[in-house]
C-alpha cells in the first residue's frame, strides 16, 4: 500500500479477504499492519463458513431465482464461493479465493500482534465481523 507506517487509525476490509488467495493472505494482513498505529483497529468481515455449512446440511437455504439460485444448495455454494457473475467481476474478482472460521482468523490475527479480538456474527446474515486492535 502506498502509504506510510502507521498511517492509519482503522483499517475497514469489509468483503475483502475472502477474495485473497491463501498465498496472498499472511503478505496483506502484514501490509495492512504495517500501515496501522499501535492501537490501531482492524474491522474485517467474511462469509462464516460454519454457518453455511450448518444452514446447508439442514437444508434451510431458501432459493432465489432472481439471482440463478434455483435451489438450496445452489445459495450456499454462492456464499461459499462469491458472485462470479460477469457483473461482479466473473472469476478474476467475484470468486472467493479462501475462507475463514472464526478460530482460524482470531489465531490468525494473534499471530501478527493483535489483540482484543472480538468476534460478532449477525443472525440475519452469513458473515463474521471481527474488529482487532493491533499491538505495540
Amino acid at each position: 500500500l502506498p502509504f506510510g507506517d502507521g498511517a492509519f487509525d482503522e483499517l475497514v476490509a469489509r468483503d475483502l479477504i475472502e477474495h485473497i488467495p491463501p498465498s496472498e493472505t499472511r503478505s496483506a494482513l502484514a501490509e495492512w499492519t504495517r500501515v496501522l498505529k499501535p492501537g490501531g483497529v482492524l474491522k474485517l468481515r467474511f462469509p462464516d463458513l460454519v454457518k453455511i455449512a450448518t444452514k446447508l446440511v439442514s437444508g434451510g437455504f431458501k432459493p432465489d431465482s432472481g439471482k440463478g439460485l434455483l435451489t438450496s444448495d445452489d445459495v450456499a455454494v454462492w456464499l461459499v464461493y462469491g458472485d462470479q457473475s460477469p457483473e461482479w467481476g466473473g472469476t478474476e474478482w467475484g470468486s472467493h479465493k479462501t475462507g475463514f472460521t472464526a478460530l482460524q482468523i482470531e489465531a490468525l490475527l494473534k499471530s501478527f500482534g493483535y489483540y482484543q479480538v472480538i468476534i460478532g456474527r449477525n443472525s440475519d446474515e452469513f458473515n463474521i465481523y471481527v474488529t482487532a486492535v493491533k499491538g505495540g
